[in-house]
C-alpha cells in the first residue's frame, strides 16, 4: 500500500483476509496430497500453505514429514493415521491428476481410509486452492472449515 500510495485500499484488503483461528472439540486428522501429471504425488505437512489453513481451521495435518513442506507418501503411516478428511490438490492438469488419484484411491491403504469410507475426499485446484497463498484464501479457508465440521 505504501509503495503504490494505496494505504487505505491495502488496509481494507488486509481486513478481508483475516482468518480467525478455530478450535474443534477434537482435532480432525487431514491428509493433504499434491498431485502432478503422470500419476505422482506428494504429501504436504502443516508447514505448507494448505497445511497452515487446515491447522488454523482446527485440523491436524497427518502423513507428512514435519521437517519439509512436501514429502513422498508413506502408505503405512497414512494407514496408521487414518485421516477423516483428504484434500487432493492438483498442482497442474487437474483432470489428469484427478484420474490418477481416483485410480490410487481404489487401492490400499487409500480405499480403506476413514475419509474414503465417509466421502470426505476433496479434489481442489486453482484459483481457490493452490501451492501458495493467494487472494482466494478466505474461500479456501471456509471450505476447509466446512469439511472439518462435517468430519467431527
Amino acid at each position: 500500500g505504501i509503495t503504490y500510495h494505496q494505504v487505505a485500499a491495502a488496509q481494507k484488503l488486509l481486513r478481508t483476509l483475516k482468518l480467525p483461528p478455530k478450535t474443534l472439540k477434537k482435532p480432525v486428522k487431514v491428509l493433504i496430497l499434491v498431485g502432478m501429471p503422470g500419476g505422482g504425488f506428494l504429501v504436504a505437512n502443516a508447514h505448507s500453505y494448505l497445511g497452515d489453513l487446515v491447522k488454523r481451521a482446527g485440523g491436524e495435518v497427518v502423513g507428512g514429514d514435519g521437517n519439509q513442506p512436501l514429502t513422498t507418501p508413506n502408505p503405512q503411516a497414512i494407514a496408521q493415521e487414518n485421516p477423516a478428511v483428504v484434500i487432493r490438490l492438483a498442482h497442474a492438469m487437474p483432470t489428469q491428476v484427478k484420474q490418477s488419484f481416483d485410480q490410487i484411491f481404489q487401492q490400499a491403504p487409500y480405499a480403506h481410509l476413514k475419509a474414503t469410507q465417509s466421502g470426505q475426499i476433496h479434489d481442489v485446484s486453482a484459483p481457490d486452492f493452490g501451492m501458495t497463498a493467494n487472494l482466494q484464501v478466505v474461500t479456501a479457508y471456509r471450505d476447509i472449515q466446512q469439511w472439518l465440521a462435517v468430519a467431527q
